[in-house]
């Protein structure tokens, strides 16, 4: 770990610690040894991430839910899509999305 990987992780432990405090609770020993795994896995999956999206050119404003109808299926068999290395290999990957939206109402 660098210096300010250093300076921001014992941040996150004073202000675990504070909140804590504020709380009536204690931040224990245990969970303090857990941070060092927990901000890899955090740091893994923020840093490997696409976003995609779409837009209407004359969205709804009616205020009621939209179920998205996105995916990464190939469209002309609707299986989901290889994805693989250089050399061949498949890539692992999972998809984290919401299930739709709300639209927005119209302002009165």
């Amino acid at each position: 770990m660098g210096p300010i990987a250093r300076l921001d992780f014992l941040q996150a432990i004073i202000r675990c610690a504070r909140f804590a405090k504020e709380t009536g609770g204690s931040p224990s020993s245990a969970l303090l040894r857990e941070f060092p795994s927990i901000y890899r896995g955090i740091h893994e999956a923020l840093r490997n991430q696409y976003s995609s999206a779409t837009a209407r050119r004359t969205p709804p404003k009616d205020g009621k839910y939209r179920q998205d109808q996105g995916g990464t299926g190939d469209p002309a068999n609707n299986e989901p899509l290889a994805h693989h290395r250089r050399k061949g290999k498949p890539v692992k990957y999972s998809i984290v999305a919401k299930a739709g939206y709300t639209a927005p109402r119209e302002v009165e």
